[in-house]
């Protein structure tokens, strides 16, 4: 599991966390399994589809780029 796999998933459980969502929620507004925003989460899956990111970008009320930025900061902290 890369770092790069990692980030995406932390940054998606930290969206997930600040907007107080379960991953069930979370999976229920996306149409997916739970058990996919767990994988995607823990870096099981490594690559999700551009749509389903911009779908949970969509969720949070956010930009891809600006997920993107905040995926890319996470090393700057």
């Amino acid at each position: 599991m890369s770092s790069e796999t990692v980030g995406i998933g932390t940054t998606l459980r930290r969206f997930r966390k600040i907007n107080k969502l379960s991953q069930k929620e979370l999976a229920r507004r996306l149409y997916v399994s739970p058990t996919l925003i767990s994988q995607i989460e823990t870096g099981i899956v490594y690559s999700p589809e551009i749509e389903l990111l911009q779908s949970i970008c969509d969720v949070f009320g956010t930009t891809l780029g600006d997920f993107i930025r905040v995926y890319l900061a996470r090393d700057e902290v």
